[in-house]
Order: structure tokens, then C-alpha cells, then sequence
């Protein structure tokens, strides 16, 4: 590494005054002769009278396109055959076939009767991609459409026919049509034949115009569409370089021709055969037409293109259909809610494209999926989006109707989703700034982009939106009363081979070309006047460039005005007047090129060494002392101040190391103190954070809701939950050990029952001595006095046998066990003793009421007055000042002998069970006393709220489910399941693993303990690792964890 460092050296100052001496060369200013501006008028000039004369050739070949399609229907409306009936019967067919074939530019003709119906007859080789637009097979060779009423709806049939006239297959779907609203019906008159822009044939993107007239003494309008496709070959043969990019459209839009190289379609590739059973077939014989939902507005998948369904989903459903026969009808225009209304009632058959959910597995049969569409971001920054939470805080829009909004909105709560119609009005909400970004489909976003915004919004693909599980394959949903069709569907969808969805990849989602597309363009300016037209050439930026832009009127005898629009990069047409002024820059070039290296090279050391530096301070300021290096650099004093750092680093990670160990040291020696206090050592305080770890890291893996925000993202984490868990007991430190051991009722330093004991055998003796004494005064009664005798003595044996039992505390002490203590305690014996002797200066201060006359008459169960011990003064106050719920007794203790025998379950008394409670008070007091760096701030809160409960009745606080978090929820649990299964108790035996979580269980039902925590328990087996770690083997059982699941999680 010195060696390495042993470069050519230089200080700060130097590199500084070096940079600024050279950056100071940059200063000079080279001037532009008069000669630049000389030429640059000379090339916009001839680059003017160059554009002239494209204008001049396309009104000459507009106008004899005109020319003879006005000779041409002029010629057919005098036509008897059809004045007389105007449909295209056979006889009329073959003249219009004739007048097609004389004119190759004329792509159909087609009748309009008053009542919206129309008949169209297409040539398909009018254009080279209008065989592959309207989905005609290579056999195709004309295509006649007609749209008819029936009923109240209105049918699409497209009827295929070969050269010889043979129909071939047929199509139909739904249509809105309403050729009432169309320009070449509507403006056609029986005079004279007008030109309008064509409509009818929406399939088509190549460009058409129509020439209409009514027929004499009928309401039937005659048109013939023209083909325009011709006229771009044109454009592409002028010598305008190949950066110019000429476009002639009509006012309305679409543009009708250009010089631009345009992607040619997409051929699809024929339908494979499809093998059924005979059982398929009868299915498909039967009911041979399924009625499909369509989309409107969501390309290219499925959207409608002048009321055409179009897109790759009805591709795909075409493929279905020349494959097994089915006839697609096509449902649009109604809302989501309706058509999934229908669907319901068997009114349709397909619903599509739809994402799967498992709702609508259960609504419909979902096929398997088509196509994978993953989703993208919109916004109107460049700035990359690679994760969804980044954009956490922003407003969001997302087209009506998803069904993934209310999964985005429970994963991603930061972020405000809004619902809009439409997914166009998605961009108009992003570009207007009503939201910060839009979502639906990438390939949608990027289709509609290049269409309309392609320099107003960024389209980002490829985010990611873990831990969100979003679906991204398209599938048909079939209703459930047509049985056996999603199987035929799948059958079809199966037998595509990779060529077939390649080809619609190709033609659906690789044609999308946001450079090459006009619209990105935005000629839409021209046409809103926002470029006045001229005859001269005019400078205007496009996309961020500048641009010779020339924009004409094209005027013939139209319907409408039609533009020419010519652009050419004004880099392009300056190159050669830079060329010709490129000597006299030549000198400052040079000067300029051998500057800026060296200029930023010098630059480039400082600001390297200053970034590696910063970085290595960032780690350091992070404590991520590892990735602190020593950097090279040409900077001496960078060179020192690096190793300084790695050094510094270093050290202050070893002392942290080593004061991490230490600390860890220290709380697990006390806790395992606390465990080794008792004269029956546990390991209560070592195994809850075992436990709590366990439970903590299923809960950081897990995608369900209640953890969604629960994290273990690093050691830190890790370290302050391990040690809360360590401290959840650390004032445990002050309670007396005779009370956590505390075995018998009647136990304090040792067990009263031996008291109990001695003073039953006071009785016995007392029934002895009084049988001797009568015995000797009346000696002939001895018989009845022995026998009175025996049945004294054993009421004495079965009293104190119940005494004793109830000391035990294993059972539940009902009134009438309480009632028979309350009269054996009336009992009474003599003591000839004084009981104040041998006492200590504060046992004296306690015998407040204590008699000294001997001999004194003592129950045999006795609650006295030095019995009760009061509350300490400090303590009460503390807890008042704590505020918590403790439920505080009114006494420190009561050692009265009937008080504790009559506990009603266990061996505490209250006042008892206070005082072990209490330590968690002074567990909050200790730790809160503590100062904690920042990662470790919730140690205090952590480790003092275990024995908290969801309903708020735990202590000491009180809190609520809403006030407690995951961590703390966790501990609750681990210190119950430690302390329910543990065997080294002495007051109980250790329960097995299946009554530990009925135990739980019932907690969780009392609303005591957390569901979500107790159920991750027993799903995650965290409850089988514990056991068979820390459990004895006879405490572990079968466990059914089922019934202590909710419903929906039982088939976890």
C-alpha cells in the first residue's frame, strides 16, 4: 500500500492553482465570420425552393387521384343495376370488382343505406399490409363487410372470399357504427360527388380517402376509398436527405403519408391445428357462438378502434377461433360492473383480459395465461423509479376498476392511490400535476407515451414492488355454466407454439417505436395553428432540438385542408456551412480540446479524493466501520487524512466491539443471577430470549399484514430486542426469594404448618389429660370417656389433615372449605408462655394488642394485629407517580394464619402477588435511570410491558393492542409460554406442550394475549423448535394446531 501511495505528490494549494490557471484558457472567445452567415443563408434558401417543389408534386399526384375517382363513381351511379337495387348482389359485385381492378389504387367500394347498414367490398391488394391489418389469409383475396341491425343491436360481419369468389370463413362481432355521423355519408348529395376522409374501414392504418355520392331517386350513398399509400413512396424517392422527414395529413390527423421508413407489420402466422375429443366437439357444435367482453381504451392489449375490437388479446381469441371453430361475438361499451353483471347471469361467456385474483377464480373458470404484462411508472421526471416506496408520500393515480388497488393501498399505506377512468386520463392527471405518477401496464404506459406524451412523460419499467405479490399474466375468465369451455380454451392456448406469441410480441409490443413515431412529434401543434403556415422555411425546437420546419396548406378541392409538414435537424443542414468555416476555428478548437483534459484531470484528483474521504466519514458517522478504506491518491494530505480514518475506524469498531461485549456480559450475568437466586435456580430469564429471538425473526420473514412493519433489518435490531428480553425481569432483583419460592400458604422463611401442627398436639394432649383426670374422678365411666376420647382425637387427626391440605394450595378453595376454617380457627388452647420473649426490638413494635396475663386462651388459627406488615411509604408513592395498574392493596403484607389458608387458588396472598408484581416498577425505575445510545432506546419500553394485555387490563400501564408493538407483543408471549411450560418451578410442575397453547389460546380468546403473534407461533413451528430445545421430553405432545387458528389461516 506505500508503495502504491509513492506517486508523483502534490499539495492541495497546487492542484487548486494549477486548475484555476488552465480552467482560465477557457475564457477565450472565438468569433463567427461573416461567412458562417453568408452560407447559412444560402442553404435555408435552397432548402426552401426544395420543399416548393414537394409541395407542387403531391398536388399533381392528389389531383389525379381525384380525377379519376370522380370519373369512376360518376360512372357508377348511372349504373341501372343499382338505381334500381342498391345492394352488391353477385351482378353488381363482379362491376365492382372490375372497377377495382382497373384502378389499383381504389381499396373498396361500399353502399350506406339510410336505416345505418352498409356494405363494403374490399380489395385486398389494394395496399401491402391491408391483407395482415383485417386478418385475411394469403387465399384471401377480397373481403366484403357488412353491417346489419338486428334487433336493437348492431352486427359486424366479415365474410372472406377467394379470387374465384368462394367464401373461405366468416367473422362477426358487436358494432356501434353509426355512419349517420359520418362525413362521406352524411355530406353526400345526389348532384355531385364529394370528398371526405374515409372512416368505415378502422382495421386499416394505411391512409384512405373517400368520394361519396347519393344515388339518383334513392337515400343509398355510393363511395369508393382510395388508397394513399402510394404517394409515400413518392416522398421517399425525392433527394431530401436522409435526416428530413416530410409528413402529409389532413386537418383531423392521421397522417397519410411520409418519407419515413414505416415498420412494417407483423405477419401472424397461420393457426396450427388443433386436435379436440369428440366431447369438445359436440361442445362446440352446440353453442358454436361465445359472446366476449371488450375493452375500449387499453392498448394494445385490447382497446377499439372505431368501434373494431383490436389488440393482442383479440388476436389471441382469433387464434382461438380459426382453430376450434367458435365464433367470437364482441361485447364493448358498457361499464366493468355491468358486463360482469352479465357475466354473472350467463349473459356472456368470456370476460378478458383479466389479471387472476382469487375472487375471480371463484367468479369464473380462469384459462392459463396468454401473455405476462409486468406494470410500470409514469411521472414527468427523468429521475429513475426503481421501487415503488420511493414513492412513499405521493399521490398516485391508477385507472377504476383494478383489482390490485386495495392490495398496492394495505402494502404501500404511505402512498396516496386515487382512482381515474380512464388510463389516458392517468397522463393527463401525471402531466397537469394533479398526481405525482401513474401506474397500469408498462407496455400500456409505453404505447400510450409514444403515441401522445413522448416529451412530457417518462415511462418507467422494470419496478420493483416487493413485498406486494402482483400478478402479471393476462388469462381469459369463462363463465362456469358453459362446462368444458376453459378446458378448450387452455387446449388452444396450449397448441400456440413460441412462434405464434413471438409473432404477436412482434406485432403488438415491438412495434411500439416512440423515436420514429409522428405523434412524437407532436405534429398535433401544427394543426391547432400553433405554426402559421408559410411559404418559407421557419426554425422551431422538437424534442429538445432545433428543427427547419415548413408548413403549407395543401388545397384541392378537399373537404377538409391538408398540410405538408417538412422537418429537417438544423444540424444537419448547418453541417456544410460549418464546414466551410471549420479552418477558422480550427486554432481555438485545438486550444479548447488540449485544455479541457488537462483542466479536468487536475479537477478530477481534488474532487475524487474529497468524495472518497466523505464517503469514509459517512461510514464512520454510520458506524459502518468496515467499509472504511484507505484510498490512493495523488494528495499528499488526502493520503494522511485517509489512513487516519481507517485507523480511527478500526479503533473506535474494536472499542465498540469490546464495549458491546461487556455490556451483553453484563445484563446476561444478572439475569442469570436473578435465575440462580432462588434456592430452586431457573432459567426463566435466559429462555424468554430464546424464545423472543425465534418468534422475532418468523415475524420478520413473514408477508402477513400484522408484520408487514416489523423489521430485523440488522444486528442493532437484533441486539436491542435480545437484550429488553434479558432485562424483562432485572427487578425481580429486589423481590424476597421465600416468595417466589413460596410453596405452602402458610410458607415465609419457613412453613407455619409445623405451628399448626404443634398446636393440634397441644389438643391431643389436652383430650388425654381431661380423659385421665374424669377417668379418675368417676371411674366407672372410663369405657364412655375412652370412647369420647378416640372420637376427639380423630376429629383432631381429620381436622388438621384438612388444614394441611389446604396449606398445599393445589386446589380451588370453595365457601364451604372457608367456612369450616373459620370455625376450626375458633378453636382455641392455652399458652402459659410469654410470647414477647426472645423477640426482636422490631418484632416488639409489631405485638401492638399482645396481652401479658398468663396463662393466655389462643385460637388455633390466628389472624392477628403484628400480622400485618403496611405498605412502604416509598413504594406507594412511586407507584402513584407511575400512574399504573397494579391494583394496589392496602397493606405491605398480612401473615395472618386463616387470611392465608383461605387464598382462594395458589399460594400468594394478594399482598404477596403485589410485591413479586412490583418488580416490574422497579424494573421501569432501573432502566429508565440508564443512558441509552439511539439504537437502543426501546430497551425500557420493551422490557417493562410483558406483562401487559390487548384489552389494557395487564400492568403496569395499562396499554392497549394499539399502544403495544410487535417486539413487546412477542415478549408477552415468550414470558407466559416460558413460565407455563417451565419444570423447575417449585410450586408446580411444568405443563405439556398442548396444554401450554390451550392455556394460550384461552389467553387470546380473553383478549389477553395478541392473535397475530400466537398464531405466527404455531404456524412457523417456532413452538416445536422451543420444545424440543428447552422442553423435557415427556412435555412434549401432538400438538392440533388447526383448532386454535382463525378460518382462513387454517390451510397455511
Amino acid at each position: 500500500m506505500e508503495q502504491r501511495n509513492k506517486k508523483f505528490q502534490l499539495s492541495i494549494r497546487t492542484a487548486v492553482m494549477a486548475g484555476f490557471m488552465f480552467s482560465s484558457l477557457l475564457v477565450a472567445v472565438v468569433a463567427i465570420t461573416t461567412q458562417y452567415y453568408v452560407n447559412k443563408n444560402l442553404a435555408e434558401s435552397t432548402l426552401n425552393t426544395r420543399y416548393q417543389q414537394t409541395l407542387a408534386n403531391i398536388r399533381d399526384y392528389l389531383e389525379s387521384i381525384d380525377t379519376r375517382a370522380f370519373h369512376e363513381i360518376n360512372e357508377l351511379k348511372q349504373l341501372p343495376r343499382l338505381i334500381d337495387n342498391p345492394q352488391i348482389s353477385d351482378e353488381t359485385r363482379q362491376l365492382l370488382v372490375a372497377v377495382m381492378q382497373r384502378n389499383p389504387l381504389f381499396q373498396s367500394v361500399y353502399l350506406g343505406h339510410q336505416n345505418g347498414e352498409v356494405e363494403q367490398l374490399i380489395n385486398l391488394q389494394a395496399s401491402p399490409t391491408l391483407r395482415q391489418q383485417l386478418r385475411a389469409e394469403e387465399a384471401d383475396r377480397w373481403l366484403l363487410i357488412k353491417v346489419i341491425n338486428q334487433g336493437e343491436q348492431q352486427q359486424r360481419r366479415l365474410e372472406y372470399y377467394d379470387r374465384n369468389f368462394t367464401l373461405r370463413h366468416v367473422w362477426q362481432h358487436q358494432s356501434n357504427i353509426d355512419i349517420s355521423q359520418q362525413s362521406w355519408f352524411s355530406a353526400a348529395n345526389t348532384d355531385e360527388a364529394v370528398k371526405t376522409q374515409s372512416y368505415l374501414l378502422a382495421e386499416a392504418s394505411t391512409p384512405a380517402q373517400s368520394y361519396s355520392i347519393k344515388l339518383p331517386e334513392s337515400e343509398t350513398v355510393l363511395a369508393i376509398s382510395t388508397e394513399l399509400s402510394s404517394l409515400s413512396t413518392m416522398l421517399k424517392n425525392r433527394d431530401a436527405g436522409s435526416a428530413t422527414e416530410i409528413y402529409f395529413y389532413p386537418q383531423t390527423g392521421s397522417v397519410i403519408a411520409s418519407n419515413q421508413a414505416e415498420e412494417a407489420l407483423t405477419s401472424l402466422p397461420a393457426a396450427p391445428r388443433l386436435e379436440l375429443s369428440n366431447e369438445q366437439l359436440s361442445l362446440i357444435r352446440d353453442n358454436p357462438v361465445l359472446r366476449v367482453t371488450s375493452e375500449t381504451d387499453w392498448p394494445p392489449l385490447n382497446f377499439s378502434n372505431n368501434g373494431v375490437p383490436s389488440g393482442y388479446a383479440v388476436d389471441m381469441l382469433n387464434y382461438i377461433s380459426r382453430m376450434t371453430g367458435l365464433e367470437m361475438h364482441f361485447v364493448t361499451g358498457a361499464s366493468w360492473q355491468e358486463l360482469a353483471t352479465k357475466f354473472v347471469d350467463g349473459e356472456l361467456e368470456i370476460m378478458q383480459p383479466v389479471f387472476y385474483s382469487e375472487f375471480r377464480n371463484f367468479m369464473g373458470e380462469v384459462t392459463i395465461p396468454f401473455v405476462d404484462v409486468p406494470y410500470g411508472v409514469i411521472t414527468t421526471s427523468d429521475l429513475p423509479v426503481n421501487h415503488i416506496s420511493e414513492l412513499n408520500g405521493k399521490t398516485i393515480a391508477i385507472p377504476q376498476g383494478w383489482s390490485l388497488t386495495e392490495r398496492l393501498q394495505a402494502e404501500f399505506p404511505d402512498i396516496n392511490i386515487i382512482e381515474v377512468e380512464t388510463v389516458r386520463e392517468v397522463f393527463s392527471a401525471v402531466i397537469s400535476g394533479q398526481v405525482d405518477a401513474g401506474m397500469d401496464t408498462a407496455i400500456t404506459l409505453q404505447y400510450i407515451a409514444a403515441q401522445q406524451h413522448a416529451d412530457e412523460i417518462t415511462v418507467h419499467q422494470g419496478v420493483d414492488f416487493a413485498p406486494a405479490q402482483l400478478p402479471t399474466g393476462l388469462h381469459f375468465m369463462v363463465n362456469r355454466q358453459r362446462a368444458g369451455l376453459a378446458d378448450i380454451l387452455n387446449r388452444s392456448l396450449e397448441n400456440l407454439s413460441d412462434n405464434h406469441h413471438q409473432a404477436l410480441v412482434d406485432k403488438w409490443f415491438n412495434s411500439i417505436d416512440k423515436n420514429r413515431n409522428l405523434q412524437a412529434l407532436h405534429i398535433e401543434r401544427f394543426q391547432n395553428n400553433a405554426l402559421p403556415v408559410s411559404d418559407d422555411v421557419q426554425s422551431l425546437p422538437l424534442n429538445n432540438q432545433s428543427y427547419f420546419v415548413y408548413h403549407q396548406a395543401v388545397a384541392i378541392n378537399d373537404a377538409e385542408n391538408h398540410y405538408l409538414t417538412i422537418i429537417s435537424p438544423q444540424k444537419t443542414v448547418m453541417d456544410a456551412v460549418w464546414s466551410k468555416t471549420k479552418n477558422a476555428m480550427l486554432v481555438a478548437g485545438l486550444m479548447l480540446l488540449l485544455l479541457l483534459p488537462v483542466s479536468w484531470w487536475f479537477v478530477s484528483v481534488i474532487l475524487d479524493a474529497l468524495k472518497k474521504t466523505q464517503h469514509n466519514i459517512d461510514h464512520l458517522q454510520q458506524r459502518r466501520f468496515t467499509a472504511v478504506e484507505t484510498q490512493a491518491s495523488h494528495l499528499l494530505e488526502f493520503n494522511d487524512l485517509s489512513r487516519k480514518l481507517n485507523d480511527l475506524a478500526i479503533a473506535t469498531q474494536l472499542y465498540q466491539q469490546s464495549h458491546h461485549y461487556w455490556t451483553d456480559s453484563l445484563v446476561k450475568s444478572v439475569a442469570r443471577a436473578i435465575d440462580a437466586k432462588s434456592a430452586y435456580p431457573t432459567r426463566h430469564c435466559a429462555l424468554v430470549p430464546e424464545l423472543t429471538m425465534l418468534l422475532a425473526d418468523k415475524a420478520a420473514e413473514s408477508t402477513d399484514p400484522a408484520f408487514t412493519d416489523f423489521q430485523l433489518a440488522n444486528e442493532i435490531q437484533r441486539r436491542e430486542l435480545s437484550l429488553a428480553a434479558w432485562l424483562h425481569s432485572f427487578g425481580k432483583i429486589t423481590t424476597p426469594e421465600y416468595l417466589v419460592d413460596k410453596r405452602t400458604k402458610l410458607e415465609m422463611l419457613y412453613n407455619r404448618i409445623h405451628e399448626i401442627r404443634m398446636r393440634f398436639e397441644v389438643l391431643w394432649r389436652d383430650a388425654e389429660i381431661d380423659f385421665l383426670q374424669q377417668s379418675m374422678q368417676q371411674p366407672e365411666n372410663r369405657e364412655m370417656y375412652e370412647e369420647a376420647l378416640k372420637v376427639k382425637q380423630l376429629q383432631l387427626e381429620d381436622d388438621f389433615a384438612f388444614v394441611a391440605q389446604c396449606n398445599i394450595g393445589t386446589e380451588f378453595m370453595d365457601q364451604n372449605a372457608n367456612e369450616r376454617l373459620k370455625r376450626l380457627a375458633k378453636k382455641t388452647w392455652e399458652r402459659h408462655f410469654d410470647d414477647q420473649l426472645g423477640l426482636s426490638p422490631v418484632e416488639l413494635d409489631q405485638q401492638r394488642a399482645s396481652t401479658h396475663s398468663l396463662p393466655a386462651t389462643e385460637q388455633l388459627l390466628a389472624d392477628k394485629a403484628e400480622h400485618i406488615i403496611p405498605r412502604n411509604a416509598k413504594a406507594t408513592a412511586d407507584a402513584i407517580a407511575g400512574k399504573n395498574n397494579l391494583n394496589q392493596p392496602e397493606h405491605g403484607f398480612n401473615h395472618g394464619e386463616l387470611y392465608n389458608l383461605t387464598i382462594e387458588s395458589g399460594t400468594l396472598t394478594m399482598e404477596e402477588r403485589f410485591r413479586i408484581n412490583e418488580h416490574i416498577l422497579t424494573t421501569i425505575k432501573m432502566l429508565e435511570s440508564l443512558p441509552y445510545v439511539d439504537e437502543l432506546s426501546n430497551i425500557p419500553r420493551y422490557a417493562t410491558t410483558h406483562l401487559e394485555t390487548i384489552n389494557g387490563s395487564g400492568y403496569p400501564r395499562g396499554l392497549t393492542a394499539a399502544e403495544l408493538s410487535v417486539p413487546e407483543r412477542i415478549i408477552m408471549l415468550a414470558n407466559v409460554f416460558e413460565a407455563l411450560t417451565a419444570a423447575d418451578r417449585p410450586y408446580k410442575k411444568g405443563k405439556t406442550l398442548s396444554v401450554a397453547i390451550f392455556i394460550l389460546h384461552q389467553l387470546v380468546e380473553q383478549e389477553l394475549m395478541d392473535r397475530d403473534v400466537f398464531e405466527l407461533f404455531l404456524t412457523s413451528g417456532v413452538y416445536k423448535q422451543y420444545a424440543e430445545r428447552f422442553m423435557a421430553s415427556e412435555q412434549i405432545d401432538e400438538v392440533d394446531i388447526s383448532k386454535y387458528l382463525r378460518e382462513e389461516d387454517r390451510y397455511i
